[in-house]
């Protein structure tokens, strides 16, 4: 069986993961038999992971590096980011859509209330997917051919999404981001039951590693 924290070690060792990524760390518990790995990122998140004596999850966090003000406020506005060829990733969900509102957004509006090292990393995030889709798609005609061309670059590309959409759910008005990644057929919401959704997501990664080929 996959291990299920492969995809968070191909992002911290692959090579098109160094831009996200500012320090990782491991600290044991003696007492408690676990480990955790600390991952802080270069668009202002920490993700937190401890293993239990089994190797599986049994805490995943993730907070803003920066101190965020307090806020009860409701956060109303939900999210999907989805990868498409030079289309905007970022749509608004249909759940919570009123009558006047328009499901197209731009990323630039979205993004706008996020530090601006959210800003370019993400930028950076789409760059790598449509420069991908271009070169193995586009430029070659093949309408078959994977976007990335390994499974190791696949599922880093893909972490780096979904801790992007983690950071996004920090913003003052937006509850949670449908992400859709390693597969269009998969969706795993982030903001909301984390631990069983990021949970999830990890399995996924772990078995396009495991199978070796990408799924996009």
């Amino acid at each position: 069986m996959a291990d299920i924290l492969n995809p968070i070690n191909i992002f911290t060792t692959h090579l098109q993961s160094q831009r996200y990524i500012k320090t990782t760390r491991d600290e044991s518990n003696s007492e408690e038999n676990t480990t955790t790995t600390t991952i802080e990122t270069t668009f202002d998140l920490t993700l937190k992971i401890t293993k239990a004596p089994n190797g599986t999850p049994s805490s995943i966090e993730a907070f803003p590096s920066t101190e965020q003000p307090p806020s009860n406020e409701p956060k109303p506005r939900h999210y999907r980011i989805d990868p498409d060829y030079e289309a905007c990733f970022i749509t608004r969900s249909t759940s919570d859509l009123q009558p006047d509102e328009e499901r197209d957004v731009t990323a630039e509006d979205v993004l706008k209330p996020l530090p601006e090292s959210v800003q370019e990393q993400y930028k950076a995030w789409v760059d790598a997917y449509n420069g991908s889709y271009k070169a193995r798609v586009e430029d070659t005609g093949d309408e078959e051919a994977s976007v990335f061309g390994t499974a190791e670059e696949e599922v880093a590309w893909s972490v780096a999404g979904y801790l992007l959409a983690w950071r996004l759910t920090f913003a003052p008005d937006i509850g949670s981001a449908q992400y859709y990644g390693l597969g269009r057929s998969r969706s795993f919401v982030v903001g909301e039951n984390q631990l069983p959704s990021t949970v999830g997501f990890l399995k996924a990664g772990a078995g396009v590693l495991e199978s070796g080929k990408p799924s996009m």
